[in-house]
């Protein structure tokens, strides 16, 4: 694929969708794409994207786990001056890389507070001429709209500022109009990608080193919300089948100090090992006799690609539906034991590992290689495009 590709990337929370962005834009580096990244976010330690430019944009986040409430890197409240100098930074960018492909990681269909910028961005990219094509790049199962009026208007930008969307989702496992019903109305606009899990090369490389070494793996993505997951798995582990295991807790980079410091404290009492952050957790994972993390999409595509027993804790505060859906969807296949943040406590995390171990492991057959297929798909509609043929679904 001969063809400049440039992928904003905002994440205000979570890390995962950086993570799932990472797998794409390596595969599409590897199809031979010019690639560069737009970066909005705080900066992850030990990211790096293999092959591709990345242009940081100044960064902000989510204040206090509030969507609705940003702030900068600082913690200060979005001024208009940061919005303009924000918004001219990316428009910099779309000048300077003159792509003939656009990607937008969840929005129109989430990161609606990122609009101030992402409209003008768009609106002049339908000015450039050749005009790139403009895709969404949105997971398979989304928040669920809080209206129909914010559906709507997702939809309207959607049919107006795109091409079409790739879903990185396998429809056997969920369709992404299941939890946004209005996204039915474009069905043909959507590519169906599969899941974009670990390639199947990086497990077999780390997984001997990986192996025995830890029985227990314990995640909190980047961290910002997951202290009560962890606080409650390590209280667990002296009533569990697996209290003389080896346990491994990732934090991750973004945990509150004070709660680190608690942390720390509890595994030093419960014999558990704590570190921040692995590049090679799917590794950890698969060669792990079960796993507990929140049902992240990233969590899910380790756990699909491996046989690990898995408890999922699906992040749920402020109204959150996403990790919900896509933990239950994972139990109802028998691969996850779910316990819920209103429900979480020693006793209930102990039970929850006890049903994951004694459970089965039943083979699915789902499509794991979202990366490379996103990569194809790209190339074909942009080879439309260029053609001004009409897009039609994958």
């Amino acid at each position: 694929m001969s063809a400049r590709v440039l992928f904003y990337v905002q994440h205000l929370l979570g890390v995962g969708h950086v993570f799932r962005a990472k797998r794409i834009v390596e595969a599409l580096v590897e199809r031979g794409g010019d690639v560069a990244v737009v970066l909005g976010g705080r900066d992850i330690p030990h990211l790096r994207f293999d092959g591709a430019a990345v242009h940081q944009l100044p960064a902000i986040h989510a204040g206090d786990a509030d969507f609705g409430n940003l702030v900068t890197s600082e913690g200060a409240p979005l001024s208009n001056a940061f919005r303009a100098h924000r918004r001219d930074a990316l428009m910099d960018v779309l000048g300077k890389t003159s792509p003939d492909v656009i990607l937008t990681e969840a929005y129109p269909f989430a990161r609606r507070s990122m609009r101030f910028e992402l409209i003008p961005f768009l609106e002049a990219a339908h000015r450039q001429t050749p005009r790139p094509l403009i895709l969404a790049s949105i997971r398979d199962i989304l928040q669920r709209p809080s209206s129909e009026k914010k559906a709507q208007e997702a939809c309207d930008v959607f049919e107006r500022l795109f091409d079409g969307a790739l879903v990185h989702g396998d429809p056997d496992f969920a369709r992404v109009d299941e939890s946004y019903p209005a996204l039915a109305a474009v069905a043909d606009r959507l590519h169906y990608t599969g899941i974009v899990a670990p390639p199947l090369r990086t497990a077999p490389d780390q997984v001997s080193a990986a192996a025995n070494t830890f029985d227990v793996v314990v995640s909190a993505g980047g961290g910002a919300v997951g202290g009560d997951v962890i606080r409650a798995a390590i209280a667990a582990k002296s009533k569990t089948l697996l209290a003389d295991a080896n346990w491994l807790v990732l934090t991750g980079p973004n945990l509150p100090k004070a709660e680190r410091r608690e942390i720390d404290e509890m595994a030093a009492s419960a014999g558990v090992t704590v570190e921040t952050f692995r590049s090679d957790l799917p590794a950890l994972v698969a060669a792990a006799r079960i796993s507990i993390q929140q049902a992240g999409y990233n969590t899910v595509a380790d756990v699909l690609r491996t046989d690990t027993a898995a408890v999922l804790v699906p992040y749920a505060i402020g109204g959150e539906t996403e990790q919900t859906d896509r933990a239950h969807a994972l139990e109802r296949l028998g691969r996850a034991a779910v316990v819920t943040e209103e429900d979480l406590n020693s006793a209930t995390m102990a039970a929850a590992i006890a049903r994951a171990l004694a459970a089965p492991s039943p083979h699915l057959e789902i499509n794991l290689d979202g990366a490379s297929t996103s990569a194809e798909i790209v190339a074909r509609l942009l080879a439309r495009h260029r053609n001004d043929a009409p897009l039609s679904s994958a």
